[in-house]
Formats: C-alpha cells, sequence, structure tokens
C-alpha cells in the first residue's frame, strides 16, 4: 500500500508544469507613502473592478489602488504609537472596513474604520483593552464582527455597515484571560479562542450565535504546563462545528499539537493528536467544506493534511510540492480561486531565517482534487516573506515584504495543460473542447490530460470545469 502510495504521488508529480509562464506580470506598483519607511503592508481587499485597498500592519495607514496599478490616495490616521491594522473586510456598498489596535495614552484599544472608496472615513469606533487583537471580520448583511478583550474579559460586538454596536457579548471567567485572542466567523456562528492562565495556560472556546447569545465556552485545562493557541488555528465546518489547534507542552518535556473538534452546543466531540516536537501552523475549510491543515514535522518538512470531520483521523497527508532550488523552502499564505484551486504562497532562501540571502518568493498550484499543477519563483528581487494576496476572476495579487519598499503586484493566470489547455495557447476555449472531444477514447497524449493512457470522461471533465482560465 505504501508502495502504491508513492507511485501515486511521482506520478502527480510528473504533471507538474514547470516553464516559467503560468503567472504573467500585468503590473506592479509601489505605494507612495512619502516620509513613512519600514511599512508591512499585511490586509487588504480587492473590489470586483480590480481596485486593491490595502492596510499597514505598522501603522494606521491605509492605500489604494486603481485596477491598473496607479495609486489613487494613502490615509494616515494618527491616534497613538505602536499602532497596526491587521483585519479588512469589503462591504457590499462599496466601502471598506479596517480593524487593528493603537496605544493611546498608554492603554491600548482596539479599533474599527470604515472607508469609502474615495478615502473618506465615514465610522470609526475603539474601545479600551487591547488584550484582543482587535481584529475584524465581516458577516452577512454588511455586519462587521470586532474581537477584543481586556485583562479581565473577552468582548465580542457587532456592528452594522457606519460601526453602530448591534450587539455586544462579554465573557468573563474565574481566570484573566492572559490573551483574549481573535475569532473566527461563519453565517450563523461566532467563535473566540482566548487562552488564559492559572497555575497553566490553557485556552477557552467561546461559540456564539449570530444574535450574541452563548451557545458553550469549553475549556481546555487538562492540567498541561501549557496548552496554546492563536486566531490560524481556528476553523468553523459543518454545521456547528469548530476546530481548534493547539500545542501543547507535554509533561515528558516534548511539544506537540492536539486538534480538537467540538459541537458549538455540546462540546468537544473527538481530539487528534499529532507527532511530538512539529507545528500544525494553520487551520481551514475550502470550497468543498473540507477541514485541513498546514502541518511542519519535526524536520521541518512542510505537509498538507485533510481531516476526517466525524473522527479528526487525518484522510489525506501530502508533501507540499516544492522546487528544492534553495536550501529552506516554505509556504505561508493559501488562497483559493473561483475554480476550488489551491494557490499556495511562500518563500525559498539560502541562509537561515532572517537572513535575506537569494530570497524569492514561491507560488505553487493544487487542483480541487489537491493535485499538483506547477510552482515557480517569482522575479521579485528585493522581496522578502510574502505579506497578503488575494485571487479574483484568475488574477493574483500580491504584496510582500522586502529589504526594500516592497511593491504590489498582478498577475494573470495562465492555464496549463493537465487543466485542460491542449493547444497550449494558455487559455481553455473552444479550441481545446474540441481538440478533447476529437480525440476521445484515443490515447492520444496531447489530449490525456491526466495520464491515465485514455482521453474519456475524466479529461473532458477537466476541459469544462476549468473553461475560460487564461482567456480574459
Amino acid at each position: 500500500m505504501k508502495r502504491l502510495r508513492w507511485l501515486a504521488a511521482i506520478a502527480c508529480l510528473a504533471l507538474i508544469q514547470t516553464s516559467p509562464g503560468q503567472l504573467v506580470e500585468l503590473w506592479r506598483s509601489v505605494p507612495d507613502i512619502r516620509q513613512i519607511r519600514h511599512i508591512s503592508w499585511t490586509t487588504g481587499v480587492v473590489d470586483e473592478e480590480g481596485n486593491v485597498t490595502l492596510g499597514s500592519g505598522r501603522a494606521l495607514l491605509v492605500v489604494r489602488f486603481d485596477s491598473q496599478g496607479h495609486q489613487e490616495w494613502y490615509r494616515e490616521i494618527n491616534l497613538g504609537s505602536t499602532e497596526a491594522l491587521n483585519s479588512s473586510a469589503l462591504l457590499s456598498n462599496g466601502t471598506i472596513a479596517f480593524g487593528g489596535l493603537y496605544r493611546a495614552p498608554g492603554i491600548w484599544r482596539s479599533a474599527a474604520f470604515v472607508f469609502t472608496r474615495q478615502g473618506d472615513v465615514v465610522a470609526h469606533y475603539n474601545e479600551p483593552g487591547g488584550l484582543g487583537t482587535g481584529s475584524i471580520a465581516g458577516m452577512h448583511g454588511d455586519k462587521i464582527v470586532l474581537f477584543g478583550g481586556s485583562q479581565t474579559a473577552v468582548k465580542t460586538t457587532l456592528f452594522n455597515h457606519q460601526l453602530i454596536p448591534i450587539w455586544s457579548h462579554i465573557y468573563r471567567a474565574p481566570e484573566s484571560p492572559s490573551d483574549a485572542g481573535s475569532g473566527f466567523v461563519a453565517s450563523d456562528l461566532i467563535a473566540r479562542n482566548p487562552v488564559y492562565a492559572s497555575a497553566v495556560v490553557f485556552p477557552r472556546l467561546i461559540c456564539l450565535d449570530a444574535s450574541g447569545a452563548l451557545l458553550s465556552a469549553v475549556s481546555f485545562d487538562f492540567g498541561y504546563q501549557e496548552l496554546w493557541t492563536d486566531g490560524s488555528k481556528l476553523a468553523i465546518y459543518g454545521n456547528g462545528k469548530v476546530a481548534l489547534g493547539a500545542r501543547v507542552h507535554h509533561p515528558l518535556g516534548q511539544w506537540q499539537n492536539i486538534l480538537y473538534g467540538v459541537d458549538a452546543r455540546t462540546g468537544i466531540d473527538w481530539t487528534h493528536w499529532f507527532p511530538p516536537n512539529g507545528n500544525l501552523a494553520r487551520l481551514w475549510t475550502d470550497p468543498k467544506g473540507r477541514l485541513l491543515g498546514d502541518w511542519f514535522d519535526a524536520f521541518g518538512r512542510q505537509y498538507l493534511l485533510e481531516f476526517d470531520t466525524i473522527s479528526g483521523s487525518v484522510l489525506m497527508s501530502m508533501a507540499v510540492p516544492l522546487p528544492g532550488v534553495r536550501r529552506y523552502e516554505r509556504y505561508g499564505l493559501f488562497a483559493y480561486d473561483e475554480r476550488g484551486a489551491l494557490y499556495m504562497v511562500g518563500v525559498g532562501q539560502d541562509g537561515q531565517d532572517g537572513q535575506y540571502l537569494n530570497h524569492r518568493p514561491l507560488i505553487a498550484k493544487l487542483d480541487r482534487n489537491f493535485r499538483p499543477v506547477w510552482y515557480m519563483y517569482l522575479d521579485l528581487p528585493f522581496a522578502t516573506e510574502p505579506r497578503w494576496t488575494r485571487i479574483q476572476k484568475d488574477r493574483l495579487y500580491l504584496m510582500t515584504g522586502a529589504t526594500a519598499l516592497p511593491p504590489l503586484v498582478k498577475y494573470k493566470i495562465l492555464a496549463v495543460r493537465s487543466e485542460g489547455d491542449v493547444s497550449g495557447d494558455g487559455c481553455i476555449d473552444d479550441k481545446d473542447l474540441a481538440m478533447v472531444l476529437e480525440a476521445f477514447g484515443t490515447a492520444n497524449p496531447s489530449a490525456d490530460l491526466n495520464g491515465d493512457g485514455i482521453v474519456d470522461d475524466l479529461d473532458l471533465e477537466e476541459v469544462l470545469h476549468n473553461f475560460g482560465l487564461g482567456c480574459e
């Protein structure tokens, strides 16, 4: 069985297209923020017309570009010190909401702002208590959830698009939160994962419904010396189910990850323990509703995992495809296109972490069935770790960190043969469909997209699923 799995993995890797044409750069623009330097752009939105609005992780600073890469405006909000924007949401009326933190005067405050397309601040809200991340999440009906907190309580507030509070929920426990955490929002469920400290460090999972009513507050205090979590290890799946990942300092002295599956009303459904000394970096659900994770083993090798939502067992484990060109290669950002393909964005380097030696952004694409499609390094010579990415209408937007001023780059995504581009022009259209139909039932290798020796329904399905990719 293991041999068959290895052969299947090798067959998938053989399908990867490695020629340098999968992404075509349309434009790159460096934000003109005048005297302001050392800015890291970590959150943003892309609207239907392709306009991009970015927020800074090192200041209350917002910049906007039009669909052709021309900067329209930037706005700096001076409210205090140690300012940062860390989350954003595009509202249906075209306004853009940002959430973050700042310190004034000597007190941490969570904050939310709403900008018009022209750069005017039409709403602003702040509250004391910087133990929360100050992050926001969009909710249906142009509502905004702000994740706040203080040294005594965890606070969750729902606003309308003008930042007028609809309801606020305050959760207090016998212990004091050491980190009020961020949260995750689905259509009718809000989950928070604060961390508490008493004799040990442990998280709680707080679940609220859309009206702000408390559904449950599950404690994960099992006597371990330290059990820690963060916002990247939280996902909502199924009907009222929440996955929470945590890193445990085991009594034997090892660090170990654990994954909990929790019913928002009844409590813990299942647990899954990972091998020691690895790291579960992220949890998320894909467009098919599958629960996925991003795992590094004890040797630093990175894997994509799929979990069974009934038992928590690992259904699929695959080493992420890497070029193997540089000494260290890893992915840290994950985004999906409208066809369900996964784009993993990362970096390759030859030096240790923090040493920008031959640093280059790296992107890999997997199809909706986790089959590797292509990977490539990007021509961004001064770039460091990618900070933000979005995919919309077969366009990929990327902002990296940089040793110099980082550019915002927009790429056109081209199709490759394994996706249905039989003609090889980067576009899946009527020509490709006609070529597959003409070769149907034969062993024509040019139309045998999955390499199984016959042109059949599977190849035709691939062309139809990806029809239009690379054509606009």
